[in-house]
């Protein structure tokens, strides 16, 4: 009874499970702040009313890290492995050759690096700037004036150039997200910035009939552009809680996160989305062509997913690997714990060849997973690092010496409802290396992944 919640797993996922499951089994209501304070299991006894005899509850409580498979072994029956041993084999032929592996990588991709716009016309994300961009910033815009009017700042009520007040009772923590939706409105032509402060704008007031609502306008969004569905459907769960998570009366992650209907959506967001079905198709073509080069033809090929979440890239790479027929070993990580027993015990319970582990990038990589890789896959993830330059150079110790090559899927512009949505989590706004956003443009990646070691890279894409 007296397990350490952090020992057990328990990140701030799988709190929100606990606290949902308890709230309804209970009749209680606790709240992330109350349970934010406990520290191990008796500890969450002493809110629930009358069960403070935590000797008398004889609920077995174990690690999840601990009551999971524990096989190294994960190719001959297809058992996954938590958290074990990594047993990769290594290259016995050697690696001679090396000094053309890099340009062979580089050729690689050369190969295909024109394929983006190809398949961007196959998933319906051609000409999303010009065409969709546009409707998506009105609905955003909406759901922050709506929101804006909770919080005793009704731009509609004012005149162009009259001085807007500011938003009042939200929390502190989200002092950068609220300047950012300054900034979204100021785009949408809704307000004007005049040093430090902002005043109506000449669009406010288009926003003053029901045409212009919020849900008016997700609804338009989606009749125009139904391949959009995944994003619309996330900016419709957080949009009209919007004033509420700036409080702190709602738990922004308690929304995406703390039930099947969130997490059903986040998982249709990072697996359905347009941008995200070409980007990954490109990958697809770029493991394709690295395999043609026959880079790693004495072993089997090594892959490691950083920040794989709830597996949107994890679940078109592998059918992929699957069909080329090659063999690999798959090494699915993540941050959070629930995450990636989640993807273990659902997803890919029954896929072959792959592992999973609790990995924080930030930190130094555990020594088993030094120089063993041959690929490392990141998506949308890398930026919500406090120091980019320090994340890159642990990826870059992951990586097979002379052999080893990253591919990171990241966003490079800001977009509105992005910042709605994901603007919210804590992790959006972790970085304190010098970023002004969490996303930066390629060319800046390129910098920060030279500096961080990588020698030799493609040149990137926008």
């Amino acid at each position: 009874m007296g397990s350490n919640l952090d020992d057990l797993g328990a990140d701030s996922l799988v709190a929100i499970e606990i606290i949902s499951k308890l709230n309804e089994a209970f009749g209680v209501d606790i709240s992330t702040t109350e349970f934010a304070s406990m520290v191990d299991v008796a500890s969450i006894f002493t809110l629930i009313p009358g069960a403070s005899d935590v000797d008398s509850v004889q609920t077995p409580i174990t690690s999840p890290s601990k009551s999971l498979p524990a096989s190294s072994d994960s190719s001959n029956d297809g058992a996954a492995a938590f958290d074990t041993e990594t047993n990769l084999t290594e290259n016995k032929e050697g690696t001679t050759s090396t000094k053309n592996n890099a340009a062979s990588i580089h050729a690689a991709f050369q190969e295909i690096r024109h394929s983006f716009d190809a398949h961007a016309k196959t998933t319906n994300y051609s000409g999303d700037w010009d065409k969709v961009y546009p409707e998506q910033l009105k609905t955003v815009t909406a759901f922050i004036i709506e929101a804006f009017e909770k919080l005793d700042c009704p731009i509609k009520n004012f005149r162009q150039g009259e001085k807007l007040p500011a938003v009042k009772s939200t929390l502190d923590k989200y002092r950068r997200e609220i300047l950012r939706l300054w900034e979204i409105l100021e785009e949408a032509g809704v307000v004007e910035k005049i040093g430090d402060e902002f005043a109506c704008g000449p669009a406010a007031k288009d926003y003053d009939n029901k045409a212009m609502s919020a849900e008016y306008l997700s609804a338009k969004l989606l009749s125009e552009f139904p391949h959009y569905l995944p994003m619309k459907n996330l900016v419709d769960l957080v949009g009209p809680q919007l004033a509420d998570c700036l409080t702190g009366e709602v738990n922004p992650i308690s929304l995406l996160y703390g039930d099947e209907k969130g997490r059903s959506l986040v998982d249709d967001f990072n697996f359905n989305t347009p941008d995200a079905l070409a980007a990954v198709k490109v990958l697809c073509d770029f493991v394709s062509a690295i395999i043609r080069s026959r880079i790693f033809e004495h072993e089997p090929l090594h892959i490691l997913e950083v920040g794989a979440g709830t597996g949107g890239t994890t679940k078109h790479l592998i059918p992929f690997l699957q069909a080329i027929g090659l063999p690999f070993t798959y090494t699915f990580t993540d941050l959070s714990t629930s995450l990636v027993t989640r993807a273990m015990k659902t997803t890919f319970k029954d896929t072959k060849n792959m592992k999973f582990m609790k990995l924080n990038i930030e930190e130094t990589p555990p020594e088993k997973l030094l120089g063993r890789h041959h690929i490392v896959v990141s998506t949308n993830c890398v930026h919500a690092t406090r120091d980019l330059r320090y994340s890159l150079s642990n990826i870059h110790k992951l990586l097979r010496p002379n052999v080893g090559c990253v591919v990171l899927l990241e966003g490079t512009q800001k977009l509105a409802w992005l910042d709605l949505v994901w603007g919210l989590l804590d992790g959006w706004w972790l970085f304190g290396d010098g970023r002004r956003f969490a996303m930066q443009s390629a060319w800046a990646w390129e910098r920060d992944m030279q500096a961080a070691g990588f020698p030799t890279l493609t040149d990137p894409m926008e």
